[in-house]
């Protein structure tokens, strides 16, 4: 099933190991510079959640704004491995 572009945050794991989905409002916060906010909200429910959060944020940003990475209405999915990178879904 794929993840639906209006559902916030979702996370999985499949044969590439965990994964975060970014949805296009998560998307769109990166974009206009909310990445750090982003990850200090997912921060407070918890160490561990921050520590995933925090990988995730970081590869979608580096996506999106160093590769250009733009999904529109799609959800972006990061396999916290880095493997394979960021993609549309």
């Amino acid at each position: 099933m794929e993840p639906s572009s209006t559902a916030r945050l979702g996370a999985g794991s499949d044969g590439n190991g965990p994964y975060v989905d970014f949805n296009s409002y998560d998307q769109g916060a990166i974009i206009g510079g909310g990445a750090a906010a982003a990850n200090y909200g997912l921060c407070l429910l918890g160490p561990a959640v921050c520590a995933v959060a925090t990988v995730a944020v970081v590869l979608a940003s580096t996506a999106i704004t160093t590769h250009g990475i733009r999904c529109g209405t799609h959800v972006m999915r990061v396999h916290l491995s880095g493997r394979p990178g960021p993609k549309c879904l």
